[in-house]
């Protein structure tokens, strides 16, 4: 079990400068979590003669906003030694990945302020981070919102219905397997232009695994 001692988080009221951790609302915290076995060679650690704690590294963590100013957490991470490797490893926290300093709540509404119609920039800005960290989220995360390759079934069918409000056209469009009946994509649009712009993402090799095709006699979509 990992042990973070801290200090109330906001309760320093320190204005300043947007994005220095010296001048923003902070709060310092130790970080101490004896691993049971070494992460470099496998040495389980049941006594002083396997793992010993060997010095602290310092980080800062961003971990939101209070007031729209940034709130740092000034980390100390304990560092162990281990005597059979003489490998050091350091305490990790759920709180951020491994050789990370921005939270994962942070990166958590980079992508909510990605759904918005925003610039790229402004949720840097707004967020207190580089618009490079907002690229990166997008690339991370945005691959699963690509169409799947072999998610074409062999009898397809196209239909239209009503989602929500802020689809860019009245209807959307439905894709799903004719044989199992289990559904494919849901498409935002039901234009042909819109669907032409769905399956052209899709391979050649694709798209022809598609033996037949069943839909009703909407015009636009024909």
């Amino acid at each position: 079990m990992a042990y973070l001692h801290s200090t109330a988080i906001g309760s320093i009221d320190v204005p300043g400068c947007e994005g220095d951790p010296s001048k923003s609302p902070h709060g310092d915290g130790d970080l101490d979590h004896l691993p049971q076995a070494c992460s470099h060679c496998g040495c389980l650690n049941q006594s002083s003669h396997d793992i010993i704690r060997n010095g602290t590294m310092n980080s800062v963590v961003l971990l939101g906003q209070y007031n729209f100013q940034p709130v740092y957490l000034k980390l100390k991470k304990q560092r162990y030694l281990c005597k059979h490797c003489r490998r050091t490893t350091v305490a990790v926290t759920p709180l951020t990945r491994r050789h990370c300093f921005i939270s994962n709540a942070v990166k958590y509404v980079i992508l909510e302020e990605l759904a918005q119609m925003q610039s790229m920039t402004f949720i840097a800005q707004h967020l207190n981070v580089s618009t490079t960290t907002v690229i990166r989220q997008l690339k991370t995360y945005g691959d699963n919102l690509n169409p799947k390759s072999s998610c074409l079934p062999s009898h397809l069918t196209i239909d239209e219905f009503k989602s929500v409000k802020n689809v860019p056209g009245a209807m959307s469009c439905l894709l799903m397997n004719n044989a199992t009946h289990q559904m494919v994509e849901i498409l935002e649009g039901r234009t042909q232009l819109y669907l032409r712009a769905y399956f052209l993402r899709l391979s050649l090799e694709e798209r022809r695994q598609v033996k037949t095709i069943t839909m009703d006699r909407y015009s636009h979509t024909r």
